[in-house]
């Protein structure tokens, strides 16, 4: 064979080899997808939404506050794409009201002796529904409503530091010492006995709580317990705080208000078997909508902030979205309703600073099946 038909040949399977990649990538980037949207056009109407609990309650998200002017967002998706395998409809769950009990009364002074609080300690009136202690040891004040079940203590652990032990706890015991807690208190189910958790363990310096990874170091943790149900996480105002959360040590066995200086306990059961479904808006729709600034930012962490201390305003420049996906949404106060919602997140950058973590909420649930959100500051 010649060098003149070596060549030839060779421009020819070249030719024939652009080829087959020009076709793969068509299929890829245009075929398959325009296939994939027909197909749901096709099918959308052979099972369609069944909204059967009528006109749904708004949401209420709230906003974290950023410094202006408003920030700039870019799509920043692993193939620079919005997700395609997104439903058009989703289930919409009922959440159980809370129930009346005679034993309410009771059963929040035995919490309350749980959690270390003496009778002589309660600052309310027993006819009350919301009771309300101040520990004079620790200087926590607890706070039960007999109604809702809702338990909150917040204790002040700056200088705090001799009540809690250098090394006697880890992620591990950490997540065992949150679950028994709240399965003592009652406010907890199987959905939160098999969901996530997540751990930040924590050590004073001076008079201060900051985070810490090394074991020998750990004093105390932060527990935040997630739930999901049929594979969707349920999240509440903030995603990276659980609706049952506490800051808690290794307890000691006689019962001490520095076992667990800090709780926040907002529990409501799910109806687990939804009756109703409820049209979805297109991803690009609710991505429409974060990029006109219509997108409840739910969540800023800074890189290297101190998981034991409060948010604080920050200015946030750009925001690049990483992931968007589905989640449910429930909040501290009583709502009928698990209503889906989209959710955003991804990373901000500031100029002179490092930036950090971002969540962004937007509703999930077609318009005219709900009003339009309602947002707190």
């Amino acid at each position: 064979m010649s060098l003149t038909d070596s060549a030839k040949k060779f421009k020819d399977y070249t030719k024939i080899g652009i080829g087959i990649v020009a076709l793969y990538y068509l299929f890829i980037l245009f075929v398959i997808p325009r296939s994939q949207d027909i197909l749901d056009k096709l099918t959308v109407n052979k099972d369609p939404p069944n909204p059967a609990y009528g006109a749904l309650d708004p949401l209420k998200f709230t906003r974290k506050p950023i410094n202006d002017p408003p920030p700039r967002y870019t799509l920043n998706t692993k193939d620079g794409r919005l997700p395609r395998k997104i439903p058009n409809k989703m289930p919409v769950y009922k959440i159980k009201p809370p129930s009346f009990s005679f034993q309410a009364g009771k059963e929040g002074l035995d919490d309350a002796k749980f959690l270390g609080f003496r009778q002589d300690e309660l600052v309310t009136d027993l006819k009350a529904d919301v009771y309300k202690w101040r520990s004079l040891t620790s200087g926590g004040v607890l706070t039960i409503d007999t109604k809702t079940r809702t338990l909150t203590l917040e204790t002040d652990l700056y200088g705090k530091f001799i009540e809690y032990k250098v090394g006697s706890i880890n992620e591990e015991s950490a997540v065992k010492f949150a679950k028994d807690l709240f399965n003592k208190l009652g406010r907890t189910d199987d959905l939160y006995n098999s969901g996530k958790q997540t751990v930040f363990l924590g050590r004073y310096i001076g008079n201060n709580l900051s985070d810490t990874r090394n074991l020998t170091e750990a004093q105390v943790a932060r527990v935040d317990l997630f739930r999901s149900i049929n594979n969707y996480q349920i999240v509440g105002p903030d995603p990276s705080k659980g609706l049952l959360s506490a800051v808690l040590r290794n307890p000691v066995r006689v019962e001490s208000p520095f076992n667990y200086p800090k709780i926040e306990a907002y529990y409501w059961e799910i109806d687990p078997d939804p009756t109703a479904t409820y049209p979805i808006i297109t991803v690009e729709a609710a991505w429409d909508q974060v990029q006109q600034g219509n997108g409840i930012i739910t969540n800023i962490t800074p890189k290297g902030a101190n998981s034991f201390e409060p948010y604080f305003k920050t200015k946030v420049e750009s925001i690049l979205i990483d992931n968007i996906y589905l989640a449910y949404y429930e909040t501290p106060e009583y709502i009928s309703h698990l209503q889906p919602i989209y959710i955003f997140a991804g990373k901000y950058t500031t100029r002179n600073t490092e930036g950090g973590d971002i969540t962004l909420y937007y509703p999930a649930v077609s318009g005219e099946y709900t009003k339009s959100p309602e947002s707190s500051e």
